[in-house]
């Protein structure tokens, strides 16, 4: 894996995984290259299929081909933020997750993630470990409503 940058703190590894089960599809989404491309590549590592957008139009336009179970994306981007790029990406199925990540803190700012329709924000510098987490939980919980419906339906 790549050198870690100062965007990030440190994590545990090396992690045991079943690398032959399908955790999820994640679109991360990030104007800082460096840090996009290396949560993109931890990501990977632990089993994740990922693709990576550097700005929100990028973003949109690859989630037509690529069907994303959860975006992961900055706040602060050019041209179009976090919380516009969540909003759209929600537009179509509000079941759909999002996790915001940012270095900016401000009072308003939990009622801006709430606004926004993210299921959860990360502070930078980003624990790696704490992301996996929040990425896990997250996950599960768009899981979770679906086999319900699943299993009323049966």
């Amino acid at each position: 894996m790549s050198q870690v940058s100062p965007w990030f703190r440190s994590c545990t590894y090396p992690r045991v995984m079943d690398h032959s089960a399908r955790r999820g599809r994640i679109l991360v989404v990030d104007d800082n290259r460096d840090g996009r491309e290396l949560v993109a590549e931890l990501l990977a590592e632990e089993g994740y299929v990922v693709e990576a957008a550097s700005d929100g139009p990028s973003a949109l336009s690859k989630l037509k081909t690529f069907p994303a179970d959860l975006l992961l994306t900055d706040l602060q981007m050019p041209g179009m933020d976090g919380v516009e790029l969540i909003q759209r990406f929600r537009a179509s199925d509000p079941s759909r997750r999002a996790i915001l990540f940012t270095g900016a803190r401000s009072p308003d700012f939990r009622a801006l993630v709430a606004c926004s329709g993210a299921a959860a924000c990360v502070h930078k510098p980003i624990d790696l470990d704490t992301l996996i987490m929040v990425i896990e939980k997250t996950l599960e919980a768009s899981i979770v409503p679906r086999r319900s419906v699943e299993h009323a339906v049966q």
